[in-house]
């Protein structure tokens, strides 16, 4: 093998000297075609003609500039390069003047009579090139000759030139290599002192100590040495534990040596079983993870969504989440909901896991909530004018609440701190003062010479007095406090939910990704900056269930995905319909399904999803219950967006190591075999499936007045179909929140008066065993409506509250099917 590699470069200088040899024949050549041309005046006049018509024919072409054509930067360039020609000429007929006169100064006259002999003139070294005899005139032939045996010698010497420095280089080496043989032969010679003077040595090297102390230290070594060999010689671990109890005891206890001991024996022969390391060890295990659990938690971090927003340590990759509040802060917290844990504040900090991180400029929140923006900027601002002594919004809520995480504290319905208010210092109410507020704010635009009015979120700097700044710090602080409670219930009742789900039910987290552009490995720049790409829509959604062999929760990731971008109700049940059918087969018997998502109104949060939810999904589903929640405005990211993060991610992958994903089938199957369950539909298969869903709808779906209002949908699937089993209606308008009628009724597990209201109307026989109702204390009300006369009505009930299950303020019935239901009693 290193034979061949050798002849390989041999034929390769070969090559190369080939090549070098055939261009200087050729410029001969050419040189000696020159002389020849030169040496015949009709020739040499020919050859100038022709240049001159070249010269003037690439002048006329434009190829050639004049002067006054050129840049001033061409202009300096070749006037500078007339000026070093010019230079040259003059230095060289200088040259030739100087040469002439000296040759007149130093030649001696001619005599007539007397043969000339040739004077040995002191000619300096410098004219002997240029002195030629008279009679041996210099030929074409013997000029070149002296051009190239002078070129041939100047590359003999670089040669030898570069093979001296070879030369010395190699030589001092030898002599580098040679000196440090030496040191080390002497070095080894040298050494003669055992293992335990050497230690002395090492130990006594910075101090200078008697020759009792150092027979001493040399004594001590030994003994240890010979014990060592001694202990290796012992076989089985009860008698190398007998042989370690013969050389210790209190007195090396109690001197601080069983350190010592350590180099002899291992630590497990030392002190037998670890069992207390082993309890120590477990309890800081389930401290990682309770620390673990807690930071995970979204009221303490947030997740990224981002397909780029990962990290990994030692091959574990995990999408990042950043702290919510500073680490202080969630350690005060932390400790408040675990006493028991006696953990400092470094030993949280550090069992911290490294994918839960502190935010920075660069993870700044662009998905920001408006409400909880608008007040720390407010409160920053009376921090910085010394009115208030917070410096934040939780901070806020800390000094109005004894706990800020009880929802009865949230609601300033406890007794201990619902008179807490926020205590101004002394201020110049009258004074002027400017604050950044977040506005939603109306501008018409002007779009392909229309008139358009659209709505844009801007951060405003307004103006105001002190005391009007103070007053509406005040009036926002309901507003704020129940935004804040119904953030930390929401995050509570999902959690239960998640944890106390039965066999029979499960919980959909889904939510819309932003929209994959298809890119190519390679691309021109037409389709890198032009609007070529295709666009697919990603619907990513994670469900929980538990299967029989499990006793929590198991989450199971989804991707649907299609080249129709459409995200309105029926676009949503289309993408759903994929996951539905999947996880039938791994709950076969449903009872109860929940849905989480956030709530913006062109998607999820409208009346077609309202009706479509009752009218297609629990028919889909074959459900007993249909319960949608709703997430908090600005609080709405979770699983679903680190699905979506993820097959951005694992796509852009795939195109940096040259696969193209130019359209909805390539990106399909690069998703084949993922840990995520892609899923498809064509763009003619999801219109279809869009078609037959949208027939559906009918034609006008009225206005539900507090849709914004709602945080929770509730719908009951299973109402019977015959006329024995119909519940007496209470015929309330769908949307009027006035129109919801007091029930009189007394139920088994609380006994509540409630006001009986005067019905009076043909069909309507009965109450609804259910003991719900409104209260006379604003109690839930719970109103479900059949009739008699309309055995086809099916109804969805509607929560206008975050309070789930808890605390319901109000139900409002909205039928689904059928027409009139006659006038209202």
């Amino acid at each position: 093998m290193a034979n061949n590699k050798r002849n390989e470069k041999k034929l390769t200088n070969k090559s190369v000297d080939a090549i070098v040899k055939k261009r200087n024949k050729s410029k001969d050549a050419m040189r000696r075609l020159r002389e020849r041309i030169k040496s015949d005046p009709a020739k040499y006049e020919e050859s100038k003609r022709k240049e001159r018509e070249r010269y003037n024919a690439r002048k006329t072409a434009g190829k050639i500039k004049s002067v006054k054509d050129m840049t001033s930067r061409e202009q300096r360039h070749i006037r500078k390069v007339w000026r070093d020609k010019f230079k040259m000429r003059y230095e060289k007929k200088k040259e030739s003047k100087r040469l002439e006169i000296f040759l007149d100064e130093h030649t001696p006259p001619s005599s007539p009579d007397i043969s000339v002999k040739r004077f040995e003139l002191n000619i300096p070294e410098i004219y002997h090139e240029n002195l030629v005899p008279s009679r041996q005139r210099a030929t074409r032939q013997s000029v070149t000759g002296e051009k190239i045996k002078r070129r041939n010698r100047n590359k003999l010497n670089e040669k030898i030139k570069h093979l001296n420095t070879l030369l010395k280089k190699s030589e001092m080496r030898a002599r580098k290599y040679k000196k440090r043989y030496y040191r080390l032969k002497k070095a080894g010679n040298s050494s003669k002192d055992s293992p335990e003077q050497q230690e002395v040595k090492k130990l006594l090297s910075s101090i200078t100590a008697t020759k009792k102390i150092k027979h001493r230290l040399g004594f001590g070594e030994a003994i240890m040495s010979q014990l060592k060999n001694n202990f290796k010689q012992v076989k089985g671990k009860k008698d190398k534990r007998k042989f370690i109890q013969y050389i210790s005891g209190n007195i090396i206890k109690q001197q601080g040596y069983t350190k010592y001991l350590a180099k002899i024996a291992s630590n497990k022969i030392l002190y037998g079983k670890q069992t207390r390391n082993k309890m120590c060890f477990e309890r800081v295990l389930h401290t990682k993870r309770l620390i673990k659990e807690f930071l995970s938690k979204d009221e303490h971090s947030r997740l990224c969504p981002g397909k780029r927003d990962t990290i990994t340590r030692r091959r574990i990759k995990k999408q990042k989440r950043y702290l919510n509040d500073t680490l202080k802060n969630l350690y005060t917290k932390f400790k408040q909901n675990n006493p028991t844990y006696q953990i400092s504040y470094a030993t949280f900090c550090k069992f911290r896991p490294f994918w839960i991180l502190q935010p920075t400029l660069n993870s700044r929140q662009t998905c920001m909530c408006i409400t909880h923006a608008n007040m720390s900027l407010i409160v920053q601002k009376l921090k910085y004018l010394k009115i208030i002594n917070e410096s934040s919004s939780q901070e806020v809520v800390k000094s109005l609440c004894c706990n800020r995480d009880s929802e009865r504290c949230l609601e300033r319905k406890c007794r201990k701190c619902k008179e807490n208010k926020i205590s101004f210092l002394d201020y110049e109410g009258e004074d002027f003062t400017s604050y950044q507020k977040w506005i939603n704010k109306k501008e018409i635009l002007v779009i392909k010479g229309r008139e358009k009015t659209c709505s844009k979120t801007i951060k405003e700097q307004v103006s105001c007095r002190k005391s009007e700044l103070c007053k509406m710090f005040q009036n926002s602080i309901p507003k704020f406090l129940l935004h804040t409670r119904n953030i930390s219930h929401q995050y509570k009742t999902v959690d239960h939910i998640k944890k106390t789900l039965s066999e029979d039910e499960v919980l959909f987290h889904i939510d819309f990704s932003e929209n994959f552009v298809c890119k190519y490995a390679e691309e021109v720049q037409s389709v890198h900056f032009g609007g070529s790409k295709q666009q697919i829509s990603l619907h990513t959604v994670v469900i929980y269930y538990r299967p029989s062999s499990e006793s929590t929760a198991v989450p199971l990731s989804f991707c649907t995905m299609s080249d129709d971008l459409r995200h309105d109700p029926v676009a949503i049940c289309v993408h759903l319909d994929l996951v539905i059918s999947e996880i039938r087969k791994r709950v076969p018997v449903l009872y109860t399904t929940h849905f989480l998502s956030d709530g913006p109104t062109t998607q999820y949060r409208n009346r077609k999803m309202f009706f479509l939810i009752g009218a297609y999904l629990s028919e889909k589903l074959q459900t007993n219950t249909v319960r949608w929640h709703y997430s908090e405005s600005g609080h709405g990211k979770g699983a679903p967006d680190g699905v979506g993060g993820y097959i951005k991610r694992e796509a852009d992958r795939l195109v940096s190591l040259g696969k193209d994903i130019s359209d909805f089938g390539k990106l399909l199957d690069a998703f084949s075999n993922s840990s995520v369950r892609v899923l498809g539909l064509s763009k003619h298969d999801f219109k279809t499936a869009y078609n037959n869903i949208e027939l559906l709808l009918p034609e006008k779906l009225p206005t539900f007045k507090g849709t914004m209002k709602c945080h929770e949908i509730y719908s009951n699937c299973n109402i019977p179909d015959n006329d024995e089993n119909k519940d007496v209606a209470i015929p309330v308008e769908s949307n009027n929140f006035d129109n919801i009628p007091n029930v009189n009724h007394k139920n088994e597990n609380n006994d509540l008066d409630y006001d009986e209201p005067n019905i009076k109307h043909n069909g309507w026989n009965r109450w609804m065993e259910t003991g719900t109702g409104l209260c006379k204390d604003k109690s839930p009300v719970v109103v479900f409506v059949t009739g008699r006369d309309y055995p086809n009505v099916y109804w969805l009930v509607l929560l206008v509250s975050l309070s789930f299950s808890k605390h319901l303020t109000a139900f409002i019935a909205l039928a689904l099917e059928g027409k009139d239901l006659g006038p209202t009693p």
